[in-house]
């Protein structure tokens, strides 16, 4: 199962930075009872992102994930140099685990995955999961000119300083995310086909 065949419509590299949060899509919490969206309470929703910095100043607009790519108003940057990825050519006999974390479906990788190139630091490998949609809503976290694609794909690696994924979450450039979006086409991935026909013999985390 080769991470690279994945065909791709954007690919996104999100540091974290120092007072900079991922807001995690609480589409799935909100059809729970008891877990309302909105300010004052413990999840939200993106009908409701201009409130967001009144219970979550960290989430206040200038510092949050998802964004919007605006390609109207970006800007090429020729000083950013190529993200270079280094062991992402796993093969079908290499054994992985995927398992249920109850939000998601989460694939534990191997350290040897790495981003050498493109950010300032090493960064390993930790896990890959995923975001999809319902018939309700497309999944994607991040849009391109407003517009949801039907999945994503997000890579989480972690600063080769630290011990753990768990350590580097604590510290400013700790973690690095690559995101992809997942389009529909008219012929399965052969890369992601033997995990995504399994997905419905994952157990879940006890």
């Amino acid at each position: 199962m080769g991470l690279q065949g994945l065909s791709v419509v954007l690919i996104l590299v999100c540091v974290q930075l120092r007072n900079h949060v991922t807001c995690e899509d609480p589409r799935e919490e909100e059809e729970h009872k008891g877990h309302p969206a909105g300010p004052g309470h413990h999840h939200w929703s993106y009908t409701d992102v201009l409130e967001w910095g009144q219970d979550f100043p960290d989430c206040d607009l200038g510092s949050q994930s998802p964004i919007n790519v605006d390609t109207q108003n970006t800007t090429f940057d020729p000083h950013l140099t190529p993200i270079l990825l280094s062991g992402y050519d796993l093969t079908a006999a290499d054994s992985l685990k995927l398992e249920n974390n109850r939000h998601t479906v989460v694939l534990t990788l191997p350290d040897s995955l790495k981003i050498v190139g493109g950010l300032p630091h090493i960064y390993q490998a930790a896990q890959l999961h995923f975001h999809w949609g319902s018939r309700r809503s497309p999944g994607s976290e991040h849009t391109v000119n407003g517009k949801r694609f039907p999945g994503e794909i997000h890579v989480v690696h972690y600063n080769a300083e630290y011990e753990s994924v768990e350590l580097a979450a604590n510290h400013s450039g700790g973690l690095a995310v690559l995101a992809a979006f997942i389009e529909e086409g008219s012929e399965d991935n052969e890369d992601y086909e033997h995990l995504l026909t399994h997905l419905d013999e994952v157990k879940g985390r006890r």
